[in-house]
């Protein structure tokens, strides 16, 4: 018997204690180390003896896909040669507290690259400067990124018809891509609906 949780790390613990659990499953990603159950609840769990199920390693796709262009120099100074996408699989698996993660893909060749991913990455398998990596990253998310939305939609529905998810993740890509005629143009899109 498991649950899947969206919550505080004090409701998750609570959570834990109120029945004799197998598993759960949390949100857990390098910007996420500290939202929700974060590694603290991950750890707590592992410590109740419960598998850990770790849903959005790659924030829905934000981490996979076209990055900001501050957060692709990081990466292509690393000469690793490492997707984006590899680089979030690995974090979360370089947790040996992670009994598994899933991962959405939307075509075949991320189906390849994640099965190739998982058949080398293993729990404290990153180096020092691997993980100095992927914190540069994520400080470099949190500063581009005005509102740290994961766009759960549990602001919804808005009592007043706003988007609410929509909206920030509009706001954040125009800061991190600055695209204003792409962005305005969203806005619009999504004021009309």
């Amino acid at each position: 018997m498991g649950f899947s949780f969206h919550g505080s790390r004090s409701t998750f613990k609570e959570i834990i204690e109120a029945n004799d659990w197998t598993m759960c499953q949390i949100q857990y990603n390098f910007l996420d180390e500290n939202l929700q159950a974060g590694t603290e609840g991950l750890r707590y769990a592992v410590s109740k003896r419960l598998a850990v199920m770790v849903m959005e390693p790659l924030r829905g796709g934000a981490l996979a896909g076209k990055q900001p262009k501050e957060v692709q120099k990081i990466y292509d100074n690393t000469q690793t040669g490492r997707s984006p996408a590899e680089w979030g699989l690995r974090w979360v698996w370089n947790h040996p507290e992670v009994t598994m993660g899933l991962s959405g893909m939307n075509d075949e060749k991320q189906v390849e690259e994640n099965i190739k991913t998982a058949e080398t990455a293993r729990p404290n398998s990153l180096s020092q400067a691997d993980l100095s990596v992927v914190s540069s990253v994520a400080s470099c998310y949190r500063r581009l990124m005005k509102v740290p939305c994961t766009g759960c939609a549990y602001c919804m529905p808005c009592p007043n018809g706003v988007n609410i998810p929509a909206n920030f993740s509009i706001y954040n890509q125009y800061n991190m891509f600055g695209k204003k005629l792409y962005t305005r143009g969203m806005y619009a899109v999504i004021s009309w609906a």
